[in-house]
């Protein structure tokens, strides 16, 4: 009986540390409660609220957030819900950043309310579409409709999952010495839109 004992223990401790590692090492996360000093201070673009991160450009304008707390390992699975609240111009995206360093050198996983995507990188002062602007059915389209966003990187190598399905990859270049993370919304020609973000999580793939 206690050889029986002896050896369900040391399955239930070899099952337990598998369950930990195939889970991954949560590196950040942030469930928005209260502001993450990382992110800066509130203004009248950005806040953070019930859980939520708001972010409200300007018409015309975007808005980006790097995240300054911490340099994560350029391999990452990041993951974050977005949500439309206000969208009177739908076709304007909003999403996650990876692979950032600082402002002006980043990718982007970018979604809009009308059920499209696209794989962003800014260079400088240069912006270009590594993956161009495509529909894809995975994205829940419009307003009040919750989208999980996550980017698994390895190596050169980016995958893309909208709602658990995993709808491209594609090869960039991660910065040296490792990355940060970031967000970026934007609004249209004549309102804002408004969109929240929820559940940021980093963790080692």
């Amino acid at each position: 009986m206690k050889r029986k004992a002896i050896i369900a223990l040391m399955l239930a401790v070899i099952l337990g540390m598998a369950s930990v590692s195939w889970a991954g090492t949560v590196l950040y996360e942030d469930k928005f409660t209260s502001i993450d000093p990382g992110w800066g201070a509130a203004d009248k673009y950005f806040g953070i609220k019930d859980g939520k991160m708001t972010v409200q450009p300007n018409a015309k304008e975007t808005y980006t957030a790097i995240y300054e707390g911490n340099i994560f390992p350029n391999d990452m699975d990041a993951s974050i819900n977005i949500n439309f609240v206000k969208a009177p111009d739908p076709n304007w995206g909003a999403g996650l950043l990876f692979w950032a360093n600082g402002m002006k050198n980043f990718y982007g996983l970018l979604i809009n309310a009308n059920g499209w995507f696209t794989i962003q990188r800014r260079m400088g002062e240069r912006f270009i579409n590594p993956v161009s602007w495509r529909a894809d059915d995975a994205i829940k389209k419009g307003t009040g409709a919750v989208n999980l966003l996550r980017v698994v990187t390895k190596g050169t190598q980016a995958t893309v999952f909208i709602n658990g399905k995993e709808v491209i990859s594609f090869t960039g270049t991660p910065p040296e010495g490792g990355s940060q993370i970031g967000i970026r919304a934007a609004s249209g020609d004549n309102e804002p839109n408004v969109v929240e973000f929820s559940n940021l999580k980093v963790e080692k793939p």
